[in-house]
């Protein structure tokens, strides 16, 4: 009997004892169960702060607003001083209820930009405003695009409400919606700016002017304000240049049928120096007790060459003018590329003459020679598909090139262009169209380019190239700038 009950007694005690590790187990279970869902319920209301964005105080938002006004008005003095180059390039369309915006007609401007005064730009081309009887481009209503209000943008102008903040690539900014006062008179802004929140200057601001139709009394005509989008770049230390403005109005109904359309417009060329070096300033010169002769054989010049050394000097002066009015790139990577190419076909066509290429920085599908320098436009470039198809346009510039041009050789006398950087430019591009048109050479130098081509080893693709560099160089005489 007691043998029994002690039996039981070690039952019992082995079952509670089992009974409390598996409570224990469940209990600390329990505990990790609700330790992890802490930790998610924690972490989730850590994303849910970082993601909202608490709003500046009102006292804070005064500062800013005070502070990027005070910048705005400092960059709009900073710009006073500069003439940029200005290109804008604009696409007429017109709606296709099936396939939309179509492309009707485009047009172009390319000059100067003037901030002295009332907005001004210098064409270099041979009009300065484009369109039809009932309505023009003007290309000063393109460069008005880069101020939001150049004379009178204030608090007692505008109304600005913060909206959120966001990121412009890499840059930090505040976003303020900005509207005008009730009681303010003539064009305003009305749309987003975006502003830097280092030190408060905007770098992007999009929407348009209202009321969108105004009649100018400096003018006396109506002036149709346009939807814009444009974009400052960060050149040096707490200074925000004007870039790039993109443009479009395809739903807008006018009485007049004014164009549907969009448009891009590219800024460059602030800082314009003259082609001189400055190491003529800081070179080293090394004194001898003898004087220094040349040993170089000394030889009366031939005709030929003194009429080759009279053309190259044209040659530079033009190239000279070019680059230091904002037109033509500085030598580069892209001109080594280019070169290369050009030795390729010399040495494979036995060509004795030396040829150079250039890049002009216009967007547009241009090419031509000055001298023995061929000039290829930014925009033609980019549109190349293969280096076999550049291969066929660098052809066609060298059969161009080694062509003589006499109305070229004035341009020497470097008094013929010391005129305004436009008038120069204008000058020389309206001479060099007529100078294309008094002298047409027999052919156009496509069997030299194709000859050339076949020589250099680009067989395979010549068919594609041909076609593609006939077609495109249609279209660079068709829609060159200056003409």
């Amino acid at each position: 009997m007691f043998r029994r009950l002690v039996v039981r007694m070690i039952l019992l005690a082995a079952f509670v004892g089992g009974l409390c590790l598996e409570l224990q187990r469940l209990s600390a279970a329990q505990l990790h169960t609700s330790a992890v869902s802490d930790s998610f319920s924690t972490a989730d209301e850590r994303d849910v702060g970082d993601n909202e964005q608490v709003p500046p105080t009102q006292a804070k938002l005064d500062e800013i607003i005070d502070r990027m006004i005070k910048r705005e008005h400092d960059e709009i003095a900073a710009l006073d001083p500069y003439t940029p180059i200005i290109e804008t390039y604009i696409q007429e369309v017109r709606i296709n209820q099936m396939t939309g915006a179509v492309p009707k007609s485009d047009y172009y401007f390319l000059g100067q930009a003037d901030f002295r005064g009332r907005l001004k730009v210098h064409s270099m081309t041979d009009s300065s405003r484009k369109g039809s009887l009932m309505w023009s481009f003007d290309p000063a209503g393109f460069l008005q695009m880069i101020y939001i209000d150049r004379g009178e943008f204030d608090r007692a102008h505008y109304k600005l409400k913060y909206s959120k903040r966001e990121f412009l690539g890499e840059v930090r900014c505040i976003r303020f919606e900005v509207s005008p006062m009730p009681n303010a008179r003539g064009p305003r802004f009305v749309g987003d700016i975006w502003v830097e929140d280092q030190d408060y200057t905007i770098v992007r601001f999009k929407g348009t002017y209202a009321p969108v139709i105004h009649f100018s009394l400096k003018t006396f005509e109506d002036e149709y304000y346009l939807h814009f989008d444009s974009w400052r770049t960060n050149v040096k230390s707490v200074l925000w240049l004007p870039s790039y403005v993109y443009s479009q109005e395809l739903h807008r109904p006018t009485l007049f049928g004014n164009p549907s359309y969009k448009s891009s417009t590219h800024l460059w060329g602030y800082k314009l120096k003259a082609g001189s070096r400055e190491e003529e300033l800081s070179r080293m010169l090394v004194e001898s007790a003898s004087p220094i002769k040349d040993e170089a054989t000394q030889h009366d010049r031939s005709p030929l060459e003194a009429q080759r050394e009279w053309r190259h000097e044209a040659e530079n002066i033009l190239l000279e003018l070019l680059e230091r009015n904002g037109l033509l790139a500085p030598q580069g990577e892209v001109d080594k590329v280019l070169n290369t190419i050009v030795n390729n076909l010399e040495v494979t066509n036995n060509v004795d003459e030396q040829i150079w290429c250039r890049v002009l920085l216009t967007g547009n599908l241009e090419m031509f020679s000055v001298g023995n320098t061929i000039v290829l436009s930014r925009g033609l470039i980019d549109v190349v598909p293969n280096e076999e198809t550049l291969a066929a346009l660098v052809a066609h510039g060298m059969a161009d090139a080694l062509l003589p041009k006499p109305y070229q050789d004035q341009y020497a006398f470097s008094d013929i262009l010391r005129l305004s950087p436009t008038g120069a430019e204008t000058a020389f591009f309206r001479g060099r169209e007529n100078g294309n048109r008094r002298e047409q050479p027999e052919g156009d130098g496509t069997s030299e380019k194709v000859t050339l081509c076949v020589q250099s080893g680009e067989r395979r693709t010549l068919p594609e190239t041909t076609a593609f560099a006939s077609k495109g160089t249609e279209a660079i005489d068709h829609s060159a700038a200056w003409k």
